[in-house]
């Protein structure tokens, strides 16, 4: 029987919460058992557990009592907050799993990359959760096996649509000085970690190349309701990118409003498509390299679509249990802020 974990989750959320998502995925984990959690806010941490139905939940009063009662923790405030929690529960001997972008700025990570770096025997990772995804594992092991030959080009979008509202009041996502970048990060970190993890055995590492951000809603009435406040970040963002074989990559963001979660991929022998969001499987077009495509080569292929935390969390158990160990270390994801950084510093 596989031993027990005590897990924790600081930071539940007063609009939405990501914890939400870790409370699911869970629920599906044989290894760890929510135990405790802590938010600034007592009441928004009784609240969530109440709408999820989730109860032997100890609701911590601090930080430190959570580390006191637990042996590894999620961790889910605002970015800005990541890396000063994330380096005290090192410090109590905690496995610690970090909300992604792993930081508001690369500078503000270096003292988190140094301390997990001097603690290998405990787990510190970044929760780029999409690598887990049914339809990304599939994509994965498609493109490494050669089916589309060499890499001509990727295309992805992925965003949300509740921000598009107007009546939306101002939150910390939209204030750069508690978020960083908003949308280029968001949502670009996912999409620049699997560009890397699907692509990187055919083409190599991918480099940014340029980018645009637009904030269209400039200002939001704040959370008290007593005027408006300014947005201070990005509401969308499209960025480019090369490998080092000279695949291109391009992505849009935005949290105002997108159709579709979808990716595209195009190569010598083929082509493919998916739709997350509409979770209708994966559309492939084969060819001979250099060849026709013909019509009756185009297939849809019946691909399951698990989405969510449960893999993630899976994955850090089993890091902590020592069966594996996963490349989403802290150095990697304070890597993925330097290249956000350049982006939103040189957006046009």
């Amino acid at each position: 029987m596989e031993k027990t974990i005590r897990h924790g989750i600081i930071g539940l959320g007063k609009t939405v919460g990501i914890a939400a998502s870790h409370i699911e995925g869970l629920r599906r984990n044989d290894s760890l058992v929510l135990t405790a959690v802590y938010d600034i806010l007592p009441q928004n941490a009784r609240d969530m557990l109440d709408r999820m139905g989730v109860s032997g939940v100890t609701v911590c009063q601090s930080a430190e009592e959570l580390f006191s009662m637990v042996d590894s923790v999620s961790i889910c405030v605002p970015n800005d907050q990541h890396t000063a929690l994330a380096v005290e529960a090192l410090r109590h001997g905690l496995h610690v799993l970090v909300e992604k972008p792993l930081a508001d700025s690369a500078d503000a990570a270096l003292a988190l990359e140094q301390e997990a770096a001097a603690r290998p025997d405990q787990v510190c990772m970044v929760c780029f959760n999409y690598r887990e995804y049914s339809v990304y594992r599939f994509l994965h092991d498609y493109l490494c096996s050669g089916a589309l030959g060499r890499i001509y080009f990727y295309r992805q979008q992925l965003g949300g649509n509740r921000i598009a509202q107007f009546s939306v009041k101002r939150e910390w996502r939209m204030d750069k000085t508690q978020s960083g970048p908003g949308a280029l990060a968001d949502f670009g970190c996912h999409m620049l970690d699997l560009a890397g993890w699907l692509t990187g055995e055919l083409c190599g590492e991918v480099h940014p190349l340029a980018a645009a951000c637009n904030t269209v809603i400039p200002e939001r009435q704040s959370l008290s309701g007593d005027g408006l406040q300014p947005v201070t970040n990005d509401d969308c963002a499209v960025f480019m990118a090369r490998s080092d074989s000279g695949t291109l990559y391009t992505f849009t963001a935005s949290r105002v409003g997108i159709w579709d979660h979808s990716i595209e991929i195009v190569g010598e022998k083929g082509m493919l498509r998916a739709d997350l969001s509409a979770g209708n499987g994966v559309q492939v077009w084969l060819r001979e390299a250099g060849g026709a495509y013909l019509p009756e080569n185009r297939k849809v292929l019946d691909i399951s679509n698990e989405q969510g935390h449960t893999g993630i969390l899976n994955t850090f158990a089993a890091c902590i249990r020592g069966e594996c160990t996963d490349p989403r270390t802290v150095a990697y994801g304070r890597r993925m802020q330097a290249t956000l950084d350049w982006l939103d510093q040189n957006a046009l």
